[in-house]
């Protein structure tokens, strides 16, 4: 780890919490310095996933890694980003909005430019993930992730939306049926993940309705739909359903 590096970004995020005009000057001038550095991500990392420091600069670290992945998004090539891709869906499953929020921006970014072939272990690892959870809180973790994957190609079309087929037939089925069984459980922490699930098929049919659904799977998901419309939240003991 470049230590003048991280010196660098830690100055930089402390002037953008206190900012002044000059100071806030100088600070985009030293990450405009930094952000070039194939490392860059990496000692951003740190500060985005240090949980002793305080909110406002991992918020601060995690917006800031976001704008730029955006700035770079047609050149990340030249970034070393393994440490960033091996570490992403974990933040985005242990944190909390709205650095999730910020962290959720560059998840999608990264699918867009790295998804499928300079990061074909993705998928797996996410549907593992949700397959594998002992918790609900793990099992929206992991849908959270999910749900960042399909909107990364929610606008796409044509070329750049050929991911999204393939990505269909290998998890729909799985999520048909914990939409099924999620919908005959009383739990209180179970509406959120209804809610979550919509949002999942909703973005796959945003552009257009793929070939990839059968008139099953349409009915199946028109029910959860209407399942969540007419759900009474009082009915699990909570005021109302979340909206992230």
């Amino acid at each position: 780890m470049n230590s003048s590096e991280l010196a660098q970004i830690e100055s930089a995020l402390t002037t953008f919490l206190n900012p002044s005009a000059s100071h806030t000057l100088n600070a985009e001038q030293i990450i405009s310095s930094v952000s070039s550095s194939p490392t860059f991500f990496n000692s951003l990392l740190v500060f985005v996933t240090n949980e002793q420091a305080s909110p406002s600069v991992r918020l601060a670290a995690s917006t800031l890694m976001a704008k730029v992945l955006e700035k770079e998004s047609q050149t990340l090539e030249k970034f070393d980003l393994n440490s960033l891709k091996a570490s992403i869906v974990g933040i985005v499953t242990s944190t909390h909005p709205p650095l999730r929020n910020q962290i959720e921006k560059s998840m999608e970014i990264l699918v867009k430019r790295e998804y499928p072939l300079r990061w074909p272990g993705l998928l797996d690892q996410v549907v593992d993930m949700i397959k594998n959870a002992k918790e609900t809180k793990e099992l929206y973790g992991g849908l959270r992730v999910l749900y960042n994957i399909f909107s990364a190609f929610k606008r796409e079309v044509d070329e750049k939306r050929k991911p999204l087929p393939f990505l269909i037939k290998q998890v729909f089925p799985f999520l048909e049926n914990l939409l099924i069984n999620g919908t005959k459980n009383v739990s209180p922490d179970f509406p959120s993940i209804i809610n979550l699930l919509i949002k999942i098929f909703y973005s796959t049919i945003y552009q257009q309705l793929e070939d990839s659904f059968s008139a099953d799977s349409i009915k199946i998901w028109m029910f959860g739909a209407k399942w969540v419309v007419e759900l009474n939240p009082a009915n699990f003991g909570i005021k109302e359903l979340p909206s992230k």
